[in-house]
């Protein structure tokens, strides 16, 4: 498979790995991902991607944990884990998307109630457009995707959405990097709580128009490595390996590390 990025191997890779561990330290910090649910992050130029995991706490996700699989949901590099149960969640969406690099499973509860009750999460906050501009859809089955074909129900439920409900069970996020699925991750979470305050208030609350979420997005889109947590700059909480607070960190830090490799 064709894919768009950085050149495979040696410091790429490890600088990807230290991605997605910085990553799920970020939604484990968020209360989004505790011990169950993975991120996922294509690694260019080949048919693999890396699976964050650490067999504790997702709140100490380091780089030497990560998991690499084909998309044959074969384990082709990590620690000797017990292994996921849903890879044909990341296998079969990353095949269906070249758009995607990163897929990321999480069961955040206020977005799991809304899909549970069958309830539109409503475009109200101007900074969750990126997310609920194309809606969220619902996959029909809420076992775990344990096979190619829910793997594959998934993909084609999802569509050209950037989330999907996986009824009664969590939701499915996908991004062009593993901090724009984060992102998305926690405007959707912010979303769904937004819309349960205002529905108590109103039950019929004014709606963001398509044309003012497209402009929203197209002001503020830069390049995703740089821009992805930037809404949430607000957020000054320290987390080992990575500040919230400091829009592009991550793009300085890999940058330093490789102007120092070489």
């Amino acid at each position: 498979m064709a894919t768009q990025g950085r050149r495979r191997g040696g410091a790429d890779e490890e600088d990807l790995k230290e991605q997605v561990a910085m990553c799920c330290r970020v939604l484990y910090s968020e209360g989004l991902m505790r011990n169950v649910g993975h991120l996922t992050l294509r690694i260019p130029g080949t048919d693999r991607f890396f699976l964050g995991f650490n067999r504790y706490t997702y709140g100490d996700t380091q780089a030497k944990d990560i998991i690499t699989f084909d998309l044959s949901a074969r384990k082709v590099a990590g620690p000797e884990v017990l292994l996921p149960y849903e890879t044909f969640i990341y296998t079969e969406v990353l095949k269906a998307r070249p758009d995607v690099n990163s897929v990321l499973h999480v069961h955040m509860p206020v977005t799991l109630a809304f899909g549970i009750a069958g309830r539109e999460i409503l475009p109200l906050y101007l900074h969750d457009s990126e997310v609920l501009r194309f809606g969220v859809t619902t996959v029909d089955n809420p076992l775990l995707a344990s096979t190619v074909d829910r793997g594959q129900a998934i993909a084609r439920a999802l569509r050209e959405a950037s989330a999907c409900h996986m009824r009664g069970h969590g939701q499915v996020i996908v991004g062009e990097t593993a901090e724009q699925a984060t992102n998305r991750a926690m405007q959707l979470e912010d979303g769904a709580k937004i819309n349960l305050m205002a529905l108590q208030l109103n039950p019929h609350p004014k709606t963001l128009t398509g044309t003012e979420m497209e402009e929203f997005v197209y002001e503020n889109r830069r390049t995703p490595e740089t821009s992805a947590i930037e809404p949430y700059s607000a957020i000054r909480k320290r987390i080992p390996g990575v500040a919230l607070g400091q829009v592009g960190y991550l793009a300085r830090e890999l940058a330093a590390k490789q102007k120092a490799r070489s």
